[in-house]
């Protein structure tokens, strides 16, 4: 098995490990009441680096990322999503691959009311991030965990049947774990369909 099929391995059973966090939280219906409504959502981005030398050296990495309401209640919504960015450079005739998955809790107000075309909203939040760095010149990777905030803004684009199509835009500012790692921050351009799960009350 190659070094590269172990790492995405790994970085794999932490998303799943995300996801089984966020789906434990999702289907615990404490705390929601007959006007609050769930929905899931599922976004395909680019992680575009702001940090000097990582633009340089990885340019940008394709994301997806998945997510849901733990509380809403009129324009007020708390959101926990997590993801995948993944980024290939080829670096001294040999592969370099970052894996980078977040877990975010982000605070939205929506700006218009639930039955307008378009609902533009906006948001702020704490994250965990955890890293994996490979350089095929190297034995071992390097991987590790830190943390980090996140502005976000965004429009809503109700559809039929319940759909709802979505721009989003989220600034990670990524805390370096070391004073020796370069700044794994940037922005994150995307689109997504949000899927209603359940329907608030009039």
């Amino acid at each position: 098995m190659s070094k590269h099929l172990v790492y995405s391995m790994k970085s794999m059973k932490i998303l799943i490990c995300s996801l089984l966090f966020c789906n434990l939280i999702f289907t615990n219906k404490q705390g929601f009441t007959q006007n609050q409504a769930k929905e899931f959502s599922v976004h395909l981005g680019v992680f575009d680096f702001t940090g000097e030398a990582a633009r340089e050296f990885y340019k940008i990495a394709p994301s997806i990322i998945m997510g849901t309401n733990l509380y809403k209640k009129k324009n007020i919504s708390l959101k926990v999503f997590t993801g995948l960015s993944f980024a290939s450079v080829r670096y001294n005739s040999r592969r370099h691959y970052l894996y980078l998955i977040p877990l975010n809790l982000i605070g939205v107000y929506t700006l218009t009311e639930s039955n307008t075309q378009i609902q533009p909203y906006f948001g702020t939040g704490l994250g965990i991030y955890y890293k994996i760095d490979k350089n095929a010149n190297l034995d071992k990777a390097h991987d590790s965990f830190t943390y980090g905030y996140i502005l976000n803004a965004g429009f809503d684009f109700p559809l039929k049947k319940t759909k709802i199509l979505t721009f989003d835009i989220k600034y990670h500012f990524v805390m370096p774990p070391t004073f020796e790692e370069i700044n794994y921050g940037g922005i994150i351009p995307s689109i997504g369909i949000k899927i209603p799960l359940s329907h608030s009350s009039r």
